[in-house]
């Protein structure tokens, strides 16, 4: 597990894996900017607000 990443735009990433593959992010907003996540073959955008956190699974699903 990695906590507190830093990413360009005012983003903070947590991120868990295994077996090499991405398991669960979570990336919390400073700015409320737009943000692109990508892992293996799958992409998204990500229209943010400031303050907010948005959780997501290995395959960039939100949990339910």
């Amino acid at each position: 597990m990695v906590t507190g990443l830093r990413a360009r735009g005012g983003f903070e990433v947590d991120m868990s894996w295994e077996n090499g593959k991405l398991t669960r992010a979570v990336v919390r907003s400073s700015k409320g900017n737009a943000c692109k996540l990508h892992t293996g073959d799958k992409t998204i955008d990500l229209k943010t607000e400031a303050g907010k956190s948005y959780a997501f699974d290995g395959d960039l699903q939100t949990p339910r």
